[in-house]
């Protein structure tokens, strides 16, 4: 009788579901159950953006649609008056999705920007107790930080290791980022995060130098 309780369970699935047509019918599902709600209309619209393909190529993904959907996605969360964890979620979902799994460049550069973006909102935000900060930040965002940490391919490691970083930097006394805090610096020359994914050997080194005084 009430759909909408299995909005947040159906928007996880877009992290884990990787057929094209599962996740085609997992964005008919999410519309199906929202749309009761006004204020998930436009954020629906958009993963479904997120998730088009060419109707000229065939099993060709529509790198146009996806990179609008991301730049319209960046400036929506960066511009919400209200924090919405519904809204949030799916986006995060997907996002995380997009670092782990697609191969293109610039889909997976967009990805880690639109989740940088949604760090920059919820950690500027003190509104509604935490709630938001709990459940996108703390027991989603980080969860998939750290699968994304551990995860065999280089690339997608770099990518969540970017999005700590922005974590780290944004919220340096949270409890869970405190201990991390001094592997950042302004100067990028001496900051681990920006190091550890550098292409040249003797900086990764350097990072590693860092993280061991910084533990020892």
């Amino acid at each position: 009788n009430k759909p909408e309780t299995f909005y947040r369970t159906v928007s996880e699935l877009f992290c884990t579901v990787e057929s094209r047509e599962s996740r085609s019918l997992l964005c008919r599902l999410l519309k199906v159950i929202s749309e009761k709600n006004a204020c998930l209309t436009t954020v629906i619209s958009l993963i479904e953006k997120l998730n088009a393909w060419d109707k000229r190529k065939t099993e060709e993904p529509d790198y146009f649609v996806r990179l609008e959907a991301f730049s319209e996605m960046s400036t929506i969360v960066l511009n919400m008056e209200m924090l919405n964890v519904d809204v949030l979620l799916p986006v995060v979902f997907n996002c995380c999705h997009f670092i782990n799994k697609v191969d293109d460049l610039s889909i997976r550069d967009n990805a880690t920007h639109c989740l940088k973006n949604i760090v920059t909102r919820v950690t500027s935000t003190a509104s509604d107790s935490g709630k938001t900060f709990n459940i996108v930040v703390e027991k989603t965002l980080v969860s998939q930080i750290k699968l994304g940490v551990r995860n065999k391919s280089e690339t997608v490691r770099h990518e969540f290791l970017a999005v700590l970083q922005s974590l780290v930097v944004s919220c340096p006394n949270h409890q869970m980022f405190a201990g991390l805090k001094d592997l950042c610096d302004k100067d990028p020359e001496a900051d681990f995060f920006e190091n550890i994914r550098h292409i040249q050997i003797h900086k990764r080194s350097r990072a590693l130098r860092r993280l061991y005084k910084h533990l020892k």
